[in-house]
């Protein structure tokens, strides 16, 4: 992955600079995995198959108007509404994966979360947030474990520095240490 970045980088200057950066950064192997969402893929997928819709669409409602003298004017209004439905539900499906934490994981040499989401494209995206940033989810750990352990609904994750707010799915979560997430997330002294 190091040569990868490096080549991609041109110059020895961005090259010795890429190399110093990725050699500071924590590794995987050094983060322990807390959460994840089973079914991520799936969602990548939906998304990148909305994506493809939505362009074949586009493509689509050219050729309709082309031949609206021969197909009717109907058939141009059924292609540009499918065209503008197939685009709102791209960008609230969109809007949804930005939200929706698909991995989280916990540094604690350096105390900061790493939360994975997905973009408009359905590619993942890491976050990097220090621990201190999360606004805790529960008035307690323990209230907290009990919220995880009855696996229902929406976990709503917030940050003293953002407004948008982030959700752990927890009827389709592997949650690795309960008692170990809760600790992280409402701010307990818990040892690691």
């Amino acid at each position: 992955a190091h040569r990868f970045i490096a080549a991609m980088l041109s110059g020895k200057a961005l090259y010795h600079t890429a190399k110093q950066w990725i050699s500071t950064q924590p590794s995987v192997a050094d983060s322990v995995l807390l959460y994840r969402t089973r079914n991520m893929k799936v969602w990548r997928f939906i998304s990148r198959l909305k994506v493809v819709q939505v362009g074949v669409m586009g493509a689509v409602l050219p050729v309709v108007a082309v031949h609206a003298d021969t197909l009717g004017s109907q058939a141009v209004t059924v292609a540009g509404a499918g065209l503008a439905g197939s685009g709102v539900i791209l960008v609230g499906l969109s809007l949804f994966l930005r939200q929706l934490v698909g991995e989280l994981r916990y540094t604690p040499a350096n105390n900061m979360l790493t939360i994975s989401t997905l973009n408009f494209w359905g590619q993942r995206v890491d976050h990097s947030v220090a621990r201190s940033a999360v606004v805790p989810p529960a008035p307690s750990a323990q209230h907290f474990e009990q919220t995880l352990h009855s696996q229902q609904g929406l976990v709503r994750l917030m940050f003293f520095d953002q407004k948008k707010p982030l959700f752990l799915l927890l009827r389709w979560a592997q949650v690795n240490d309960t008692a170990l997430l809760a600790a992280v997330l409402c701010g307990s002294s818990r040892s690691i």
